[in-house]
């Protein structure tokens, strides 16, 4: 259920191991644990509200605190506890904290996109136009800014105008070509199918920034929604999406210096089971043997070459020719990203931003609340 902001108590009920919270809004009825409640007073001596860090610890409370009394007015309650504390919950602040954060509904694409954002470098002062390429970000996995210069400098500003770039082995911002800086494919000429970076990374970069600042004879650049594509399995097999929820793969990274490797599934759920994260590279794939009896490892297979079908989808590609100037904004952990082949030089230049920073610059200009 949303819950709206602003709606007006109009009854609170105490039940045995709960409070009851009625309100004249689209909540109704809202049940709030007392330990819940209690452990989360924001009065001084409970919570530090200069470091927005907690004073009070689980286990300096009763097991079985509840309320002596309780009482409403003007939209906050207000409860005098069994340990003798006094605590003032707003309205708003419970019905912020007792539901999961509302995030724009994701919209499922195939083939060209034409709803992803644009905006320009001259907007990136707007925080209005800077939330709605975030927006767009979330809706669709994709968006652009135009009008930059083909150097590598000009996309480093406009990327940590709003957010930090995440620093990895490839460096902060890279530039890539047709030579093997690293042992990947995006280092040659090569075609590359669609895929997400950094798999055999404990935590994979939220969003990447490609530039191409330079470019002869093809290396058109391919997008895919992972998350169509799932929903595509979800239709063929649901319990294809279940398996690759709950399976692990070890992907891997490895050359003359490093050998990276991390197990995850290629589903990944938020608590509330909102598809959160595809984590899809075929070409990163360690041999290892999935952790799984050998009789119910072609279930794994069904269902991974299901999935591999569905993202090579011709319907469900979308082909683009990147131009010196416009920077595509892709987020990693739902569109998967290729390139064709090409011929003489080809030079583009990016860097990854942790999802964490994404998200925390999504709630600070309120498209996440």
């Amino acid at each position: 259920m949303t819950y709206k902001r602003s709606e007006k108590i109009k009854h609170v009920n105490n039940f045995n191991d709960h409070l009851e919270v009625i309100t004249d809004g689209s909540s109704s009825t809202l049940k709030l644990n007392y330990f819940w409640l209690r452990e989360n007073c924001r009065c001084e001596k409970c919570f530090n509200n200069t470091t927005n860090q907690r004073h009070l610890t689980i286990i300096d409370l009763p097991d079985d605190v509840k309320p002596d009394s309780c009482s409403f007015n003007d939209g906050k309650i207000k409860i005098l506890w069994s340990d003798k504390h006094n605590s003032i919950y707003s309205l708003d602040w419970i019905i912020k904290y007792s539901q999961p954060e509302i995030l724009p509904d994701p919209i499922l694409w195939s083939g060209k996109l034409s709803e992803a954002t644009t905006i320009t470098c001259n907007d990136l002062n707007s925080k209005t136009k800077v939330a709605d390429l975030i927006r767009s970000l979330i809706v669709y996995g994709v968006g652009f800014v135009n009008g930059l210069e083909p150097t590598i400098d000009s996309t480093e500003k406009v990327v940590t105008s709003m957010f930090p770039v995440q620093r990895t082995f490839f460096g902060d911002m890279w530039k890539v070509e047709k030579y093997l800086t690293f042992l990947d494919t995006a280092y040659t000429n090569e075609f590359i199918g669609a895929h997400t970076d950094n798999t055999y990374f404990n935590d994979a970069a939220g969003l990447q920034i490609f530039h191409v600042m330079k470019f002869e004879e093809g290396g058109q650049s391919l997008l895919v929604d992972g998350f169509r594509a799932v929903n595509d399995v979800e239709n063929v097999n649901p319990d294809f999406v279940k398996c690759l929820k709950n399976v692990k793969v070890e992907s891997y990274y490895s050359d003359e210096t490093r050998l990276i490797t991390h197990f995850d599934s290629i589903l990944k759920y938020s608590p509330c089971n909102r598809l959160n994260q595809i984590r899809y590279n075929l070409y990163d794939r360690s041999p290892r043997m999935v952790p799984l009896p050998a009789e119910q490892q072609g279930l794994f297979y069904r269902s991974l070459r299901c999935l591999a079908r569905n993202i090579q989808n011709p319907n469900g590609e979308w082909w683009l020719k990147l131009e010196p100037g416009t920077a595509v904004f892709i987020n990693n952990w739902r569109v998967l990203h290729g390139r064709a082949s090409y011929k003489g030089s080809r030079i583009l230049g990016g860097c990854y931003v942790s999802m964490g920073d994404f998200l925390s610059k999504a709630r600070m200009l309120k498209v996440i609340i």
